[in-house]
């Protein structure tokens, strides 16, 4: 008897410390929710994933869908991440199987007349999105959804050195958000690539710099330590939308790797000037990702003028902290969030934005991206922290 109540003892002992080193993993301070990485995995399988995998043609199809509840407890219906998720670039590219991207909690999964179980997050009736295309992965043979329209509109292909802040965040072997790299140790990001990770999620996570080309065995690869995103990020409204990764030991510069300028472009006027946004989105309907980094031109649209373009499509308006871009046929799209909006200041190319979220690619509405300057000082204050 005295063996079994230490036994139990033992056990209590060791659920409890399990449960306050899960705790530590996850912690908020005044402007920043911090997630650490849990247990490890290597990066190389990821990488070795990116450079193969591939995708094959477009079919329709509209899911079932279940009733369950989202993450804060409201019913809702369970579907695919890109269909309750219409806004973020990211979300519109996420695998069925590659939902644990966004995090563990709210997520679902629900059969398809045919029985195939699909995956998907617990999504309010209200951010429910009806236009949805169905591909077949033909490396692994999983289901994709993605917007009909989820590319990098119009866009070229960038080369080597031209852009050598660029990062690509990596989860279960594909780039699925871009960043910028702001030091030798942090990653410029959206939040929404990252709001709702947990300390597993982020465990699985990789960032690759240093090459243009996903098939480069020279690329440069870091796991994740821990993502900082910012406190008052409003996954519905997209206010906010700015996030740091920290890397887990930090890189060393060269000719192709270094930290990118950011624009303080507080009082300049904008409007009518060019930029570029970057990434490794999809290049075409119905075709493969980006293997090459591309890049596209757009025109900044002054405030007045993007919230009349939007008029009350906008999900919470267009606030001062968003900038607008938008050129004909051009855009940026899926694969693309997180990544730079580049802007010369004098000879040198600085980042003024981090592609946030638009309503379908490249059509009458313009693209939105968060506005670096507004976050200047969060930006160097959580990167000194963590």
């Amino acid at each position: 008897m005295e063996v079994s109540v230490s036994n139990w003892i033992l056990a209590g002992v060791l659920l409890s410390f399990q449960i306050l080193v899960t705790e530590a993993l996850v912690f908020e301070t005044d402007d920043a929710i911090v997630v650490k990485a849990g247990s490890r995995h290597s990066p190389s399988q990821n990488v070795e994933f990116a450079r193969t995998s591939k995708s094959s043609a477009q079919q329709q199809n509209t899911p079932d869908v279940s009733e369950c509840l989202t993450f804060d407890g409201h019913p809702g219906v369970c579907l695919p991440v890109s269909e309750c998720y219409p806004y973020t670039e990211a979300h519109r590219s996420i695998d069925n199987l590659d939902t644990w991207v966004i995090g563990t909690r709210g997520t679902c999964n629900y059969a398809e007349p045919n029985g195939k179980q699909i995956y998907g997050v617990c999504c309010q009736a209200s951010q429910r999105y009806n236009r949805t295309t169905k591909l077949e992965n033909s490396f692994d043979n999983e289901t994709v959804y993605i917007d009909a329209t989820s590319r990098i509109v119009g866009g070229w292909n960038s080369y080597p050195g031209e852009y050598p802040f660029m990062a690509g965040i990596m989860g279960n072997g594909k780039v699925y958000c871009g960043g910028s790299l702001l030091d030798s140790i942090h990653i410029l990001t959206a939040a929404h690539c990252v709001h709702r990770l947990t300390p597993q999620g982020v465990a699985q996570l990789t960032v690759i710099m240093g090459a243009v080309d996903l098939r480069d065995q020279a690329m440069v690869v870091r796991r994740v330590h821990s993502i900082t995103r910012h406190k008052a990020f409003d996954a519905t409204k997209l206010y906010n939308d700015i996030a740091l990764v920290t890397m887990d030991s930090p890189v060393q510069y060269s000719d192709t790797l270094s930290p990118v300028c950011l624009y303080d472009d507080v009082g300049v006027n904008h409007d009518g000037k060019e930029a570029v946004a970057i990434g490794w989105g999809n290049i075409r309907d119905g075709g493969p990702r980006a293997e090459t980094l591309q890049k596209v031109s757009l025109q900044i649209k002054s405030q007045q003028d993007c919230r009349q373009n939007f008029g009350t499509r906008a999900p919470g308006g267009i606030v001062d902290h968003f900038i607008c871009a938008t050129a004909p046929r051009k855009d940026s799209c899926a694969g693309d969030s997180g990544g730079p909006l580049m802007m010369y200041r004098g000879n040198r190319q600085c980042q003024v934005g981090i592609v946030s979220w638009g309503i379908g690619c490249a059509t009458d509405t313009y693209g939105v991206y968060t506005r670096i300057s507004s976050f200047s000082e969060w930006i160097n204050r959580n990167r000194i922290r963590f």
